[in-house]
Formats: structure tokens, sequence, C-alpha cells
């Protein structure tokens, strides 16, 4: 039989690990909720994604559209937008 405080001593070893937290910070999938929202309106809105479909990547992309926010208020040319994922996912469209 094994001693009881060979299970507590166990359980103290395991404990730091039982308790850490995986904090996600993306947004969807995207590093955040900018980025994500551009992404939606690049796939979403017909105009927006028939630019997307003509170049290979956000910036090309953005010399081509007039607006510089999307209907939601987020600024196109903001400084928190993930450039290469908007490029990725460009290339893939």
């Amino acid at each position: 039989m094994v001693p009881l405080a060979w299970y507590i001593n166990n359980i103290e070893r395991k404990l730091p690990l039982m308790t850490q937290t995986t904090i996600t910070t993306t947004y969807n999938g995207w590093k955040n909720y900018e980025t994500w929202n551009v992404a939606l309106w690049i796939q979403n809105d017909q105009g927006w994604h028939d630019i997307a479909c003509e170049v290979t990547g956000y910036k090309m992309w953005l010399r081509n559209v007039a607006e510089g926010e999307t209907a939601d208020g987020v600024n196109l040319f903001g400084a928190d937008l993930d450039v290469a994922a908007l490029d990725d996912m460009i290339l893939e469209m």
C-alpha cells in the first residue's frame, strides 16, 4: 500500500500544472477584433471581395478602396491590424 504522504507530495508537485490557465488573446481566430472585423467585411462585401480577388495583398487592396473604415467604424489603416494575416486571407481568395 502507498502511504498517504506519497499522494499528497505528488499532488503538490502537480498542482501548479493543474491550475495554470491559458489566456486566449485572439478574436474568432484573428489577432484582435479590428483584424477580424476588416477580414469579415472584405469577405462579405461584394465590392471589397471583388477587389481582394484582383490584388495580391492588403496594402494593394487598400489602394483600391475608397473608404477609410468598415461599416462598423474600424479604421482600415489601424496600427493594430494584423496585415500579414490579412495578406494571407487575400491570397487565398
